[in-house]
């Protein structure tokens, strides 16, 4: 089994330039330096968005969010996941708020059972 320490993440999104109302496409990418098997239950994976100290929305909120079940990392074939932000402010028990978010600028941060952290920054219009 992965232990978080030796899983490495990298994020990017469908554009740094998202627009408020759209939905935003996150894409997860875990490696490991030896073969290993991810059990997504045992090693828990956060993508979370924040602004500033702001935290707007998270996988923790809902664990139909982020990925699901057991997937074997290899060195030479990492495992990739999507992730989707409908540019909301999640409010727990998988619910959003219908507040409308402002322009700015967003991070979206990914760590699996406390390892590295991968970071993604996005400057979103109105």
């Amino acid at each position: 089994m992965c232990e978080g320490s030796q899983l490495s993440v990298k994020v990017t999104g469908d554009t740094k330039k998202p627009h408020v109302g759209d939905t935003e496409t996150f894409t997860v990418e875990v490696r490991s330096s030896t073969s290993c098997h991810w059990d997504t239950q045992k090693v828990k994976q956060t993508l979370t968005v924040t602004s500033g100290s702001d935290r707007i929305w998270s996988t923790d909120d809902c664990g139909s969010w982020g990925p699901k079940g057991v997937h074997e990392i290899k060195p030479q074939n990492p495992w990739t996941y999507k992730v989707s932000w409908p540019t909301k402010r999640s409010t727990g028990k998988c619910k959003l708020s219908q507040e409308s978010l402002g322009a700015g600028y967003y991070v979206a941060t990914v760590n699996i059972g406390g390892g590295p952290s991968g970071r993604f920054v996005m400057r979103m219009g109105a």
